[in-house]
């Protein structure tokens, strides 16, 4: 298994245990994550760290919202959050949770926008890839999620702040059939909102998954598919 895929799965475990309060807001940091609540209508934030919580105030801002206590200073820019303590940017690029991110203001998830259309993904080199694991004894092999991270960190080059997995086996125990499906946001590119990957897997008599069919689609920010996923790349 790859590096980079290793690092996606570790990122993607810890967003998966992320619990979004009531109110505020939850963002992920790349692998850690951030809260804030409001105060009144977002007139100050309640901002949570170790030794905290502390109380900061909207101040004025070039652009986007700002909010400091003179220490510490927390500011969003568009769908983007950042944290600065003292001179020191502490963490950035931060986007809010899976489990908060809207997709037209109704508070549906990533997870929950239709697929219109889909296209097939060549998964040929990944499952040779599988299969000269599997001589060598890999473990990773033998699990469907780890699999599809490697798929989907391999494919596109995309790099992504927010990975969401739903993994569905055929059974409880001893699955013989596996459905993981992969949502990518926060996406360093400025056309597509989101990548929705489903991978369709059949376990081997040695105990290690293939892939038998894995499905792409994307949701742009502008033009086609800004409400759906679709097949057609983002213009």
């Amino acid at each position: 298994m790859s590096r980079r895929s290793a690092a996606l799965a570790a990122c993607a475990a810890a967003v998966a245990l992320c619990v979004t309060p009531a109110s505020g807001a939850l963002y992920v940091c790349g692998c850690d994550t951030l809260r804030v609540e409001p105060v009144g209508r977002w007139e100050a934030v309640v901002l949570y760290l170790d030794g905290g919580p502390f109380l900061l105030p909207q101040t004025i801002a070039a652009s986007g919202v700002r909010y400091s206590d003179g220490e510490r200073t927390f500011w969003t820019k568009g769908e983007e959050a950042f944290l600065e303590i003292g001179d020191v940017l502490v963490k950035s690029g931060c986007v809010l949770a899976p489990s908060v991110l809207e997709t037209g203001g109704d508070g549906r998830t990533q997870f929950d926008v239709p697929v219109l259309s889909s296209h097939d993904v060549d998964v040929s080199a990944l499952n040779e890839l599988i299969d000269a694991a599997a001589l060598r004894g890999e473990a990773w092999v033998r699990d469907a999620f780890l699999i599809a991270l490697e798929h989907v960190g391999a494919t596109d080059g995309l790099e992504a702040r927010v990975v969401s997995v739903v993994k569905v086996d055929s059974a409880a125990e001893a699955a013989a059939g596996s459905t993981v499906t992969v949502v990518r946001e926060g996406l360093l590119d400025d056309s597509v909102r989101a990548i929705w990957d489903e991978l369709h897997l059949a376990r081997t008599a040695g105990g290690a998954w293939r892939v038998e069919r894995a499905l792409r689609a994307y949701r742009c920010w502008r033009g086609h598919h800004g409400l759906a996923y679709g097949a057609e790349w983002c213009p």
